[in-house]
């Protein structure tokens, strides 16, 4: 089995200034593992399954092995 990975960065936030390829990737992507400081406009736009990994200070978070 292939498999690919892709880093998207989302930039400022802006669903709008996403690149077209980070627009592609989300979209065709089976499952994207989001931190906590996405825009929820741009995980809006994740059709596969999303997983939310985000780490934040004195709050439970995702085990950094399942990440």
């Amino acid at each position: 089995m292939n498999a690919l990975v892709s880093l998207v960065g989302a930039g400022p936030g802006d669903p709008e200034l996403l690149t077209v390829r980070a627009l592609k990737r989300l979209q065709a992507a089976d499952v994207v593992l989001a931190d906590d400081l996405i825009d929820p406009r741009v995980l809006s736009l994740v059709k596969g399954r999303l997983l939310r990994v985000g780490k934040r200070g004195g709050c439970i978070s995702t085990d950094q092995h399942f990440i």
